[in-house]
C-alpha cells in the first residue's frame, strides 16, 4: 500500500471515540504506512449546500496537505470520503475554480493538484485481507452479523470500482474472512436516516427502526457499520427508536474494526467496546 494520512473527520474525535480507538489499534497491528496528520480541518461536507466555495476550499486544503507530503488520504467517515471525492472531481474539471481555490491555498504555501487517491477504509482492509485472516485466533463462526456499509460508502455516484468489486461485497468478504456469518437482506441498501434528523422528527428513527427490527426477526445477533453517522443512528438511538416505533429494539451494533479486533482476541478497551451502548458479551 502507498503511504497515506488517516483523516478522522469531525464526528469521530468528538463523539465516536470507539471508532478512533479501534481504527488506530487495527492499523497498528497491520503495520500499514498510514499516519495521523494534525493539520487537517473539516472536510467541508456540511457546507456543500450552503457555500460551494467554502466546501471546495476546506476539502482542497486537506488534500493539498496530503499532497505536500506525497501521501494519499484515508478518511474513516463516509461523508468525508464523499466530500473529498466530489470536490477533487469538480476541481479537476473546472480549471478556473481550481485556480481560485489555489490562490487562497497559496497563502499557506499549499497547492491542490488532485493527483492523490482518496482511499476508503474498507478498500484498505480488503487489500490487507490475507494478513487480517492470518491474525484470527478467536472463533466467531456462531455469530450472525448484518453488514451496513452506509450510503456514502457505496459507489452510487459514478465512483470507479477498484478491482471491479463493489465495496459492499468487499466488506462482507472481510466479515466472512474473520469467521462471521453474513448475507444480503431486504433493506441492505437503505439509509440509516441520520441525514433527516435536522428537518424531520419521527421519519429518521422509523427508517432505522425498520432495518433493526427486520434484522432481529431474521435472527441476526448484531450489525457491522463503517460510518460514524450510521453507528450513531443505529447504536445510540435505540431507546428513542423503540419509543417512536412502539416496539423494543435491542441489537448490538459494532464497527467493522471492532469485529476484526474481536476476531484477533484483542483487548476490549483497546477496541473501544466499553464505549458501545449496545455491546453485549
Amino acid at each position: 500500500m502507498d503511504k497515506a494520512y488517516l483523516y478522522l473527520g469531525c464526528k469521530v474525535p468528538t463523539s465516536q471515540y470507539a471508532f478512533e480507538l479501534s481504527v488506530r489499534t487495527i492499523l497498528k497491528e497491520l503495520n500499514l504506512p498510514i499516519e495521523i496528520q494534525e493539520e487537517f480541518n473539516c472536510c467541508g461536507f456540511p457546507f456543500i449546500a450552503l457555500d460551494k466555495s467554502a466546501w471546495l476550499y476546506l476539502a482542497a486544503r486537506n488534500m493539498a496537505v496530503a499532497e505536500r507530503e506525497k501521501r494519499n488520504l484515508v478518511p474513516i467517515c463516509n461523508g468525508c470520503f464523499l466530500s473529498f471525492n466530489e470536490a477533487r472531481a469538480e476541481l479537476l474539471v473546472d480549471s478556473g475554480l481550481r485556480k481560485k481555490i489555489n490562490k487562497q491555498l497559496a497563502k499557506e504555501g499549499l497547492t491542490f493538484k488532485g493527483k492523490l487517491r482518496i482511499v476508503h477504509l474498507v478498500d484498505v482492509f480488503y487489500e490487507a485481507r490475507e494478513e487480517i485472516k492470518a491474525k484470527v485466533t478467536k472463533d466467531l463462526s456462531k455469530k450472525k452479523i448484518a453488514v451496513h456499509l452506509g450510503c456514502h460508502g457505496e459507489e452510487e455516484r459514478g465512483e470507479e470500482l477498484i478491482d471491479g468489486i463493489p465495496r459492499l461485497e468487499k466488506m462482507m468478504t472481510i466479515m466472512r474472512d474473520i469467521g462471521l456469518k453474513t448475507e444480503a437482506y431486504p433493506t441492505l441498501h437503505e439509509c440509516c436516516g441520520a441525514g433527516g434528523i435536522i428537518s424531520e422528527h419521527d421519519m429518521p428513527f422509523k427508517m432505522a427502526g425498520n432495518k433493526l427490527t427486520e434484522l432481529i426477526e431474521m435472527g441476526y445477533e448484531g450489525m457491522a457499520t463503517i460510518c460514524p453517522f450510521c453507528q450513531s443512528q443505529y447504536e445510540t438511538k435505540q431507546a428513542v427508536i423503540s419509543q417512536i416505533i412502539k416496539k423494543e429494539v435491542k441489537l448490538p451494533v459494532y464497527y467493522l474494526t471492532q469485529l476484526i479486533g474481536m476476531a484477533w482476541d484483542l483487548d476490549e478497551e483497546a477496541l473501544g467496546l466499553h464505549l458501545n451502548a449496545s455491546h453485549t458479551q
